[in-house]
């Protein structure tokens, strides 16, 4: 027997990416064949050149303060705000974009709800685009067209630098114990996995190596929750938003 539950639709990767075409900058040749003007002086003294080259300058591996994930959007980019605004910004944040697709849902169900022609996958807007970019975090844009999406969502399943982090500064893969105080769990789960929520209200993903969050009990024929220890719980998964979500998962 399993749990139901709507599941969003992430991980970090995206089904299909759009080409982006490069344009190639020609360079023009400096003619040598000129001849330098001549010089009566000699040179007293040759230039010294320099004998250590200079220290690279390191990539950062944290992304700015001010972008930090919140339940309203990322930093200074908030839900309904346009994707050409917010893809830029974004992008300079968090290394730049890996991934860009789009989908479309044609099948209107209700006020906001938009759903795929399989009826598995449901959306807030009929047109959706999907950004990730190079630190596995992903961006939602959804709308009535092409021309005129809007952030709806973010998601991000895995811990890349520079990483993303919330205002407590939670990032992927940090321990519920190092958090105790910023992190509530939700009731219930998926045997391991289990679900949880930040002071700032980012819904949370959470695994457990140790105890399992929920569990089916054959002696009772019900679902029992466990009580995992906090130092064996790593957050796995955080989302705020709207985004595509799977309507028929089994946790």
């Amino acid at each position: 027997m399993a749990c139901s539950s709507e599941a969003s639709v992430g991980g970090g990767s995206t089904s299909s990416t759009s080409s982006v075409a490069v344009d190639s900058t020609s360079t023009t040749a400096v003619d040598s064949s000129t001849s330098a003007p001549s010089s009566s002086v000699e040179p007293t003294a040759s230039t010294a050149v320099p004998t250590t080259a200079p220290a690279p300058t390191a990539a950062p591996t944290t992304a700015p303060a001010s972008a930090f994930l919140l339940s309203t959007g990322i930093g200074t980019a908030a839900f309904g705000d346009t994707d050409d605004v917010v893809v830029p910004y974004l992008s300079g944040a968090f290394g730049g974009i890996a991934t860009d697709s789009s989908a479309t849902f044609p099948v209107n169900v209700g006020v906001d709800q938009w759903q795929n022609a399989d009826g598995d996958l449901e959306y807030t807007a009929q047109y959706q685009r999907t950004v990730c970019f190079s630190n596995a975090l992903c961006a939602s844009f959804g709308g009535p067209s092409t021309a005129d999406l809007r952030f709806t969502g973010w998601w991000i399943d895995e811990a890349r630098a520079p990483f993303a982090e919330t205002t407590e500064g939670i990032r992927i893969g940090d321990t519920w114990a190092s958090h105790l105080g910023d992190i509530a769990r939700r009731a219930g789960g998926c045997y391991s996995y289990g679900y949880g929520d930040t002071a700032g209200g980012i819904f949370l993903g959470m695994s457990s190596s140790g105890e399992m969050f929920n569990y089916y009990d054959d002696s009772t024929s019900t679902w029992l929750d466990g009580n995992p220890d906090p130092a064996l719980v790593t957050v796995a998964y955080m989302e705020a938003g709207d985004l595509v979500r799977f309507l028929y998962d089994d946790c």
